[in-house]
């Protein structure tokens, strides 16, 4: 076992030195590789399902309410919460350098970017 929290993940993304992992009750988790320090914050109400790495340090990710969330994972912060789906975020894919689509199961695909 790499990873053991005692929760629910719901996904994680691997960086050179850290994990990022998420919880069916709304934590985001930061474990650092090399010497276990932990950083968290929490979205209420709601859980990441997917993510998707960008840049050096940021990731974006779907929830089960339909946002989209872009966290710095530097400071742990979230910069922006985007409200484009109605129902669950299935699917985040980058397309160019700043343009995305996501899907949900509100039965649409969205093209959007990030400036």
């Amino acid at each position: 076992i790499l990873y053991a929290c005692g929760k629910r993940i719901t996904d994680f993304s691997i960086f050179n030195d850290f994990i990022v992992y998420f919880t069916d009750d709304g934590e985001i988790v930061k474990q650092n590789s090399l010497d276990g320090i932990i950083e968290k914050i929490k979205i209420n109400g709601n859980f990441v399902m997917n993510s998707l790495q960008f840049e050096s340090n940021k990731l974006i990710c779907g929830t089960f309410n339909g946002e989209i969330i872009i966290i710095n994972t530097n400071d742990m912060s979230i910069l922006d919460s985007l409200n484009y789906h109605k129902r669950s975020v299935i699917k985040i894919i980058n397309s160019k350098h700043n343009e995305f689509y996501s899907s949900s199961i509100d039965k649409t695909i969205k093209k959007w970017n990030i400036n």
